[in-house]
Formats: C-alpha cells, sequence, structure tokens
C-alpha cells in the first residue's frame, strides 16, 4: 500500500525539487527545529481537494519559505482520497500513512503537520460518529499532534455561502468536534486554486505560535 502515497518536495532551491536531500532515518526527527525541512501531509475524502492544495502551494511555496529560512524545504506526502467505506476511511488512511512512514524514513520519524480536508458539500460526514480517537493521529505526529493537525473545509464557492456555514457548523458540532475541543485549528479554503489562501494555511504548520487556538481562520 506503500506506493499510494508519493512525495513531493519544494524549497527555496525551486519548486518540484527531488527528496533525495532530505537526511534518512536517525537523522531526521520530524521536528520544526530541524533545518533539512518540514514533512506535511494532505489527507481527506475523494474530492476534497488535496491534489489542488498541494498544486497551489507548489506555486507559490519557494517565496514563502525565503521569508523563514533559505536553508528550509516543504516534503509533501499525497495520501490516496478515501471514501468512508469499511476498508478505506480516514482511521485506514492514517494506519497505511503510519506505516508508510516508517518504512519511508525509520521508527523515530514523525510528520511536522497534517492537512485534514474535507469537502463542505460532501454529505458522508454529517452523517458520521465525531471522529473521537486521538491514537493514530499521535502517532504520525507525536505527543503535540494538537497543534499539527489543520482541519481544512473546502469548496465553499460551489453555492450559497449561508448553506455553508451552516454546514461548518454542523462539523463543529459534529464529526471535527472532538478535534476541535484539542484545540486543532478549522480553517476554510474556499476556492481550491486560491494560492493566496494554501499558503496562509501551510503557514500555520510552519509558524505554529501565530495560531489563535479555537477561533475559526
Amino acid at each position: 500500500m506503500g506506493s499510494c502515497f508519493s512525495r513531493k518536495s519544494t524549497g527555496a532551491s525551486g519548486a518540484g525539487s527531488k527528496v533525495a536531500g532530505l537526511r534518512r532515518p536517525g537523522q531526521y526527527e520530524g521536528s520544526r527545529q530541524n533545518e533539512d525541512g518540514f514533512i506535511v501531509a494532505v489527507v481527506g475524502r475523494t474530492g476534497s481537494g488535496l491534489s489542488q492544495f498541494i498544486h497551489d502551494t507548489f506555486e507559490s511555496v519557494p517565496v514563502m519559505i525565503n521569508e523563514i529560512s533559505t536553508s528550509r524545504r516543504v516534503v509533501f506526502i499525497d495520501t490516496p482520497g478515501f471514501d468512508y467505506s469499511d476498508d478505506n476511511d480516514e482511521y485506514t488512511t492514517f494506519k497505511q500513512l503510519s506505516r508508510w512512514l516508517r518504512d519511508s524514513y525509520g521508527p523515530r520519524v514523525r510528520l511536522d503537520g497534517v492537512i485534514y480536508m474535507h469537502n463542505i458539500w460532501n454529505e458522508e460526514v454529517y452523517h458520521r460518529s465525531p471522529l473521537l480517537t486521538c491514537g493514530p493521529l499521535e502517532e504520525l505526529c507525536g505527543h503535540d499532534w494538537r497543534q499539527k493537525v489543520i482541519l481544512v473545509n473546502s469548496h465553499w464557492d460551489e453555492h450559497v455561502k449561508d448553506d455553508s456555514k451552516q454546514r461548518e457548523a454542523s462539523l463543529k458540532t459534529g464529526y471535527w468536534r472532538f478535534m476541535l475541543s484539542k484545540d486543532s485549528p478549522m480553517v476554510r479554503y474556499e476556492s481550491p486554486g486560491d494560492r493566496k489562501r494554501a499558503i496562509e494555511i501551510l503557514k500555520m504548520i510552519i509558524n505554529p505560535d501565530q495560531i489563535t487556538r479555537g477561533q475559526p481562520l
């Protein structure tokens, strides 16, 4: 299953650069203090805008990285979208991603961030029980996983904004309630293709101290 995940790296040296320069297991700890870079996974249901988000950041991220450190890069892990079936839901994806990360980088490596995307108009999630476990995310990101998981709802531009707000409220009191209670931020990515907004979201992982916890962004 590991072959379903792909690595896409970029940095001050230019978009699309390969990941060969990333340090091997034992040297890379998945820490924001590491000067090599940041490992970020983009996950979500098929149709949430995963590939578009990565594309949007690839177009602009070298400029953003230059503002922070010329030596750092961002490595995206592009995951296959899930569909909430019994053998292809978010829990399955987290487990597969954890296994892939361990096999690719070693057992000590943790993600620096998870962009967890949801199409605001997808009906299935509103009928699902809230995500009530942090175990898989803690395994992926470490004990401070709350600071690293960004909940992103997308495709606001497809319908009336007031309807989108109602669905956002349903996410807050339903499926993502537990995550929000742990201070994971929920943000809007209204229009996939909006490069400026994609960079703003990515900066929440690069500069987590700038996040106002518990507030929609």
